[in-house]
């Protein structure tokens, strides 16, 4: 196997690892949200909507494109490792 191969191999197991922290620091950001709030007040002032919570919408906004960076550079592995089990296939 090819050091290329083996390197995307590996990275597709940390991509992995990397998709499901980030959806959970994305949970993470969403729940700590809507438990800060005390009143209805606070609620309405720090929800997802406000504009003063641009940072949380943007750390989560930011997490959310690179899961989805993941998944493809992942999806792609997969599609190269069915191509090369169809090609090994024909060749039997």
């Amino acid at each position: 196997m090819s050091e290329r191969v083996k390197k995307e191999l590996a990275l597709y197991r940390l991509r992995e690892i990397e998709i499901d922290d980030m959806k959970l620091k994305v949970e993470e950001l969403k729940i700590g949200e809507q438990l800060g709030t005390m009143n209805y007040e606070e609620k309405v002032q720090s929800s997802m909507k406000c504009k003063n919570n641009d940072y949380v919408m943007n750390e989560i906004e930011i997490l959310e494109k690179k899961i989805r960076f993941n998944e493809i550079a992942n999806k792609r592995i997969d599609n190269a490792l069915k191509r090369l089990d169809i090609d090994e296939t024909e060749v039997i």
